[in-house]
Formats: structure tokens, C-alpha cells, sequence
């Protein structure tokens, strides 16, 4: 089975296609300037490589929110486009969760060797709140503690100490850089993860799709996960 899957959800964007699990070629740039300009040149590219069309594959995969409401209307509309002229299933998945699997992925140094570790990605959510989710790394792999919120970076805060129980909590994703103080106050085990790991990565998309493939759905079904209401919507209801 092929995929191919998209992440838009950041100022980064990544592109990979695999057989299966095994991946046959990833590009992730943190330097895309505009999705709409980048997205299906870079894809074009990935297929006559890989010598693939577009009717070849069997699934698309895409990272489906939350994160900018521009990248992911872009990469959730051009996948839509594909899966409807083709008539492929596509699986959305959390942007979140395809970040936090980049600490699995990087051993990261700071992690302990005889104990689980609490990972965080958080996103700028802009109007002075975060994305963030809690997930934690034992031996047995990544789990899910807390779902996908938006939440004052105080209250995350708050919710970690609630909710972590291991000492230590890996943080990862551009919200920190913005709201850092308020993140890491009254949090002694917090820990930055290094800034070449916090672009959401593709394979990661491709992975948790085959970790979901009873959530396949067809293109009119795929709606960006924005978690609150845009500012043309909140502006429109005030008007109302």
C-alpha cells in the first residue's frame, strides 16, 4: 500500500511517501514561505523521483490540526482534491501527536534510561493561548495523557502539574519560544527540546495513519481540527 502524507500545519511543511510503513522518501523544510506556492511543486517532485503517479496511491495521509488555519486549509484542501480525483481514502491525524513522536524518534539526550518521560508540544495559538497535549514515552512507546487543547499557557501549567508524574517533561514546538516564562514557571523538570526537532516530519503522519486506518474517510468528510473558531467567524458572530 502506498502513501502519501502531507503536514501543512506550521510555518515548516513535510512530504513523504511510503509502501506500507517503510518509508521511501521524506523532504521536511522549515523554510517553505508560502504553502500554496510550495506544496504541489514539492509533491510533483516526490513522485517523478520515487517514479510514482498520483493514481498509485492508495492512501493519503495529512496532518489535520490544530495549528495555522492558513497551512492546514492549504494542505487539507489540496489532499481533498486528490482523494476526490482519484478516489483514494485519506486519514487525518493530530499535528500534535506527529510532534511529540520526534523526541521518540531522537532519543533525546536528556531523556532518563530507567523511567518514562512526559513530552509536551505546544503550538502559538495566538490571543495569548497555546495548542499543547501531554503524551508519555515509556518502554512501551508514546501514550496519550492529555488531549489536543487550547489552553492559557498558566493553566497548562497548571494541568502539567496535575497530570505529569514523571518528573520530567520534554517540551517541544514554537509555543514555548513564545510564551516560555509562563510555560516553564513553577515547572522545575521542564526541558526545551532542540528547535531541528520541533518541525512536524511526515513519516510521523504516515506512521500514526497505519496506527488508524479505521478512521479513513472520504474527501467530503476531511475538515481541518482548529480546536476554537477563526477570527473571520468570531468577528462574523460578534456582527450578527
Amino acid at each position: 500500500m502506498k502513501i502519501l502524507a502531507i503536514d501543512t500545519s506550521g510555518t515548516s511543511g513535510s512530504i513523504a511517501l511510503s509502501s506500507g510503513a517503510d518509508i521511501m522518501k521524506e523532504i521536511t523544510t522549515t523554510n517553505v514561505g508560502t504553502h500554496s506556492k510550495w506544496l504541489m511543486p514539492a509533491i510533483d517532485s516526490l513522485l517523478t523521483e520515487e517514479g510514482v503517479t498520483p493514481k498509485d496511491i492508495d492512501l493519503f495521509a495529512v496532518g489535520q490540526g490544530p495549528g495555522s488555519f492558513t497551512g492546514l486549509r492549504i494542505g487539507i484542501s489540496i489532499v481533498k482534491g486528490l482523494s476526490w480525483s482519484f478516489d483514494k481514502p485519506i486519514i487525518g491525524v493530530s499535528t500534535l501527536h506527529a510532534m511529540a513522536m520526534n523526541v521518540e524518534a531522537s532519543s533525546f539526550k536528556d531523556a532518563p534510561e530507567d523511567g518514562p518521560i512526559d513530552i509536551c508540544p505546544v503550538l502559538d495559538a495566538r490571543k495569548k493561548e497555546v495548542y499543547a497535549a501531554l503524551f508519555r514515552l515509556d518502554s512501551d512507546g508514546l501514550t496519550r495523557v492529555v488531549d489536543d487543547i487550547a489552553i492559557k499557557p498558566l493553566e497548562l501549567t497548571s494541568l502539567l502539574k496535575e497530570k505529569g508524574q514523571c518528573g520530567k517533561t520534554l517540551f517541544i514546538g514554537g509555543g514555548v519560544d513564545v510564551y516560555g516564562e509562563d510555560v516553564f514557571s513553577d515547572l522545575p523538570g521542564a526541558v526545551m527540546v532542540p528547535t531541528d526537532k520541533w518541525p512536524v516530519r511526515a513519516s510521523n503522519v504516515v506512521h500514526l495513519a497505519l496506527e488508524n486506518t479505521d478512521k479513513k474517510m472520504n474527501a467530503a468528510a476531511l475538515t481541518p481540527y482548529y480546536l476554537r473558531k477563526s477570527e473571520a467567524e468570531i468577528k462574523k458572530k460578534a456582527s450578527a
